[in-house]
């Protein structure tokens, strides 16, 4: 949701952003992770993580449903990410590289299994829609192999750049966790682990290319990132005190803002309809709020609902953000 403008005493607008709590979703801990709205304007489809189902939000009605079960083991991840395709379908990316690309149809309400990932081990990362045509799917626990899904021919590949990437640098295994399309067509990949490197992959060379990572953060400094108005990426703490930007046109990173949430704060955002990003907070007791016009983070308000609340990217709708629940047995709602 947005954040309610009101006036100051001067005349300017501000912001008043409000939080409340969506109706519950009945499913354990660790539910869900990201989010998409339908073309329909109304519906969120929240990406189950251990949920055995994906979920259905209507933000007209402020009701749940419970949508198509997939079938996976509740013990692990079901999907990295979501995605909403030009024709309105939903396109799922398994945590597990043996395990299939599903799609959510809402036309028939069906979950189908399309091509398989063909990896018979390893984890992987966040995919990224790009073109409508692919999906980008990075390596997370798993030697360095990226995954392509064309949607239009459903088929799988797979790019290897090992003979020139700096390997003692990276060493056996990569931890991309999630990426970003950018405005020049690549995708870029965040680590989260401390090997130094991100990744700026090409679709269409079908090959990547690394650039070093501030030094000495640790492991899991940033899970996520966010591309911003002016087409740099914004860097999401997750175990680190302080923002990144990464300046696209020069390849380098700039220090941004720091946030004083503790650990864990924060995985994932929604841009608002101005120069404000509003960040999920995962074990951050407020919500926060980037503004790229003057490189600040301000504390939004609290959510109540404890540690590992929400997990991945919110969906705005009209003055609101919908927050996809983790631990939270609610959805989230900010009114601004």
């Amino acid at each position: 949701m947005m954040l309610a403008r009101r006036r100051s005493s001067d005349g300017s607008q501000t912001f008043n952003p409000i939080y409340s709590d969506g109706p519950a979703h009945g499913k354990s801990t660790g539910a869900f992770s990201g989010s998409v709205l339908l073309n329909d304007g109304i519906t969120v489809v929240l990406c189950p993580a251990y949920s055995p189902n994906i979920g259905l939000y209507d933000s007209l009605n402020n009701t749940y449903v419970d949508g198509p079960a997939h079938g996976y083991p509740s013990t692990t991840v079901a999907y990295t990410s979501c995605h909403k395709l030009n024709d309105g379908r939903i396109l799922f990316v398994p945590y597990n590289g043996n395990q299939a690309i599903d799609i959510y149809d809402p036309i028939t309400k069906s979950l189908t299994k399309y091509a398989n990932l063909g990896l018979l081990n390893g984890v992987m990362g966040s995919g990224v829609l790009v073109n409508n045509t692919w999906v980008v799917i990075p390596p997370y626990r798993i030697q360095i192999i990226f995954v392509l899904y064309d949607i239009v021919n459903n088929t799988v590949s797979q790019v290897s750049n090992a003979t020139i990437l700096p390997l003692a640098k990276l060493g056996a295994t990569w931890h991309m966790s999630s990426g970003c399309l950018l405005n020049n067509g690549k995708v870029l990949f965040t680590t989260d682990s401390n090997n130094g490197v991100i990744c700026m992959f090409d679709i269409q060379a079908k090959n990547f290319n690394v650039y070093n990572f501030p030094a000495g953060l640790g492991d899991y400094a940033y899970m996520t990132v966010s591309l911003l108005k002016n087409g740099n990426v914004l860097f999401i703490p997750f175990n680190t005190t302080a923002f990144r930007i990464f300046n696209t046109a020069t390849n380098a990173f700039s220090t941004g803002p720091a946030h004083a949430e503790g650990t864990n704060a924060f995985t994932g955002s929604t841009r608002l309809n101005n120069n404000i990003t509003c960040i999920t907070p995962h074990s951050s007791t407020v919500i926060g709020f980037y503004n790229e016009t003057d490189n600040t983070y301000s504390k939004g308000p609290a959510h109540g609902r404890g540690l590992r609340a929400f997990q991945g990217d919110g969906v705005l709708i009209g003055r609101k953000v919908i927050l996809p629940p983790y631990n939270s047995p609610n959805i989230g709602i900010l009114n601004f």
